[in-house]
């Protein structure tokens, strides 16, 4: 080595003795503020820091010549190495990193990046940084003018990179002898489990994390409020226990006690977590006016959520809702955001693409998308079997399948969305939603059956004032008022059903000698409607018999002229929009849900409609023993079998007798 290089290596150790001590100033400032980011994201994190040993710094001088002045060129004497539990925390991490230091492009990469799609091996995330002035994490310390401009490297990984990195490190890239061929092979094979690994716990964070933030929505009211009192005992010993609260305002999101939610997070806004605050901001926009002064905290809170986790769909789609009163085209890049942050959320996709549908004034965005409709609706398939994002997965699927044109599995899963909403507030929200597709109602048959469908779910279930008043608006019956009582006679208009026609026609008959009230039914000849005529009939002084009808109907369908009354829908054949019709005349004509039952005989894929907006709308429903498809269905069915129990079950198996048919009628 040539004299001037010794005596140019020479003075480059000693200036770095020099200023080693404010390299390890630096190092301690750069911890405090990767501190700041990765606490709220895991309490499970792992920090190293490392100042370039003398050594270490003289051994890089040697291998690389060309560094004229190596103390400002290096870009790693300073360094810091985070390790977290889950490949999720680094993705948020890694976010967090690129917005708040100024990053060195060249510099800095992702090793699996780097690996070629056949590869397995050594991955982290390296980041090459300097100090961002505008920064408004660390705006607030006392940082020396002069580290704005010292290097210093970043890397984050998770537990299981760093445990492979490290073997390999050791043993491979520095180990004192070059490894053999088959110990590679070996090496790689185990990268390749561990990789696999890693996504496998990502996934599963992922599911969890959806059910944690659902926590409750698969619970009934009750179990909700059991819960809460259990885990209210436990609050009360331990007032400080932020993890307890944030479940009780779970519990209580999904019952719609916003003041409760409100109350129980204010408290702990100081510890800067980011579910926390998201759930926070949700309470505060539902729960105050907007034009309150609390109104305006929901925003706040909510970008400070995406602040501390930008990836954090929840909170991003929550702000789209934020936004969705008054400024349509915020609210369309919230949803944007988090479909762009997590393509897999059927909540964000479902947004987004209405809000799409709106800007381009027709359904490409639709067609375009259908690659990730069909994917969302597999999503919503397995949030629904593991109980996660409830009635939300049945909401979202049900949008999803009104864009595919499938109305009767869009209708079903609406009628379930409902069926699992315990407050009005998540129908009225969804109903809100659909609202905005109202321009779209010939381009997508059924819409405007599924929003009178949410309407008339708030009414009867919730007696929803501000729905009610919506109703009065929007709907004008041209028909007179039906009288209470109102018994539904429902079932099978099958022609090849007529041995099931003859073992139930005369006990149903029979069983109506008394009743003194209105019979709705489907006002044919055919099948279970063609009882109403005979009843009209046999009883006509004390019955007055209502039919609904298509205005088109088969040629092989005769009406029952027998009927007092036969009102039609604008619709071209038998649909569940007969059923839609009689149930907005009923609530049209003011009519208590205890004056209201439906009788259930067989049927077929519109009968167990009605049987489903019967049980909905908080009627009672009486299914004939044994009278075979939807009727039977029905009984077995694991999400109405809470309506059988009880002291006052709203869904009975009637015997086929004029006794029991005459009791179930006539009782209330």
């Amino acid at each position: 080595m040539k004299e001037k290089r010794k005596m140019f290596i020479k003075d480059q150790l000693n200036l770095y003795k020099q200023r080693y001590s404010e390299f390890i100033n630096f190092n301690k400032i750069l911890e405090e503020i990767l501190h700041r980011i990765a606490k709220p994201i895991s309490t499970e994190y792992i920090m190293q820091k490392r100042v370039k040993s003398l050594t270490s710094f003289t051994e890089k001088i040697l291998r690389q010549p060309h560094f004229k002045d190596p103390i400002t060129e290096m870009t790693d004497i300073c360094g810091i190495r985070i390790i977290f539990p889950s490949l999720n925390d680094v993705k948020r991490v890694s976010t967090l990193i690129k917005e708040n230091f100024i990053i060195n492009p060249i510099l800095s990469r992702s090793k699996v990046e780097d690996l070629d799609v056949s590869e397995f091996g050594y991955r982290s995330d390296h980041y090459s940084i300097i100090l961002k002035k505008e920064s408004s994490l660390y705006n607030d310390l006392s940082i020396p003018e002069s580290f704005f401009l010292q290097k210093a490297e970043i890397q984050v990984r998770t537990i299981i990179e760093h445990a492979y990195a490290a073997i390999y490190h050791d043993l491979g890239y520095k180990g004192a002898h070059r490894l053999k061929k088959q110990w590679e092979r070996e090496f790689h094979r185990g990268a390749a489990l561990l990789e696999q690994m890693d996504e496998s716990f990502s996934r599963i964070e992922l599911i969890i994390k959806d059910y944690e933030t659902n926590f409750g929505g698969y619970l009934n009211e009750n179990e909700i409020k059991n819960e809460l009192e259990k885990l209210q005992i436990i609050h009360e010993v331990d007032p400080e226990n932020a993890d307890i609260a944030y479940r009780m305002a779970l519990m209580a999101k999904n019952m719609g006690d916003w003041s409760r939610v409100v109350n129980l997070l204010s408290k702990y806004t100081h510890l800067n977590k980011a579910p926390i605050l998201r759930e926070l901001g949700f309470a505060i926009w539902r729960y105050y006016k907007k034009d309150s002064e609390e109104y305006q905290k929901a925003e706040s809170y909510l970008k400070k959520a995406i602040q501390l986790d930008p990836l954090d769909w929840d909170a991003m789609a929550i702000l789209g809702g934020y936004y969705k009163d008054f400024n349509e085209d915020k609210a369309r890049e919230c949803y944007k955001n988090a479909f762009d942050i997590n393509p897999h959320d059927a909540y964000s996709l479902g947004n987004y693409l209405i809000y799409e549908l709106r800007k381009l004034k027709n359904l490409d965005p639709i067609s375009i998308s259908k690659h990730f409709i069909l994917d969302a609706i597999e999503r919503c398939n397995t949030q629904i079997e593991l109980e996660i994002d409830i009635p939300w997965a049945y909401y979202n699927k049900g949008l999803f399948n009104l864009f595919l044109g499938n109305f009767q599995d869009s209708f079903i899963n609406y009628i379930l969305g409902v069926r699992y909403s315990n407050h009005d507030w998540v129908i009225s929200t969804t109903y809100k939603t659909l609202n905005l597709l109202s321009n779209f109602k010939d381009l997508l048959p059924g819409l405007d059956l599924i929003q009178n469908l949410l309407l008339l779910s708030i009414t009867f279930k919730y007696n929803n004032e501000t729905s009610i008043n919506q109703f009065k608006s929007n709907y004008k019956s041209s028909y007179s008022k039906i009288e209470p009582p109102v018994v539904i006679l429902i079932g099978s208009t099958r022609r090849d059903d007529e041995e099931l026609i003859d073992k139930y026609q005369k006990s149903v008959i029979d069983g109506f000698k008394k009743y003194e009230g209105t019979l709705i039914s489907g006002g044919t000849l055919v099948g279970v409607t063609a009882f109403g005529g005979e009843i009209q009939e046999l009883y006509g002084k004390n019955i007055k018999t209502i039919g609904y009808l298509p205005k088109e109907i088969p040629d092989s369908v005769k009406i029952d002229n027998r009927y007092n009354e036969i009102r039609y829908t604008d619709g071209l054949d038998f649909t569940i929009k007969e059923a839609i019709s009689y149930w907005l005349d009923i609530w049209a004509s003011n009519i208590q849900s205890k004056f209201i039952k439906s009788i259930g005989i067989g049927g077929g894929n519109i009968a167990k409609l009605e049987y489903y907006l019967t049980l909905l709308f908080n009627t009672k429903l009486g299914i004939l023993k044994g009278s075979g498809r939807s009727a039977d269905l029905l009984m077995h069915d694991p999400n109405w079998k809470d309506f059988q129990i009880g002291k006052k079950p709203r869904l009975k198996l009637l015997e086929n007798t004029e006794k029991d048919i005459d009791f179930f009628v006539n009782t209330y």
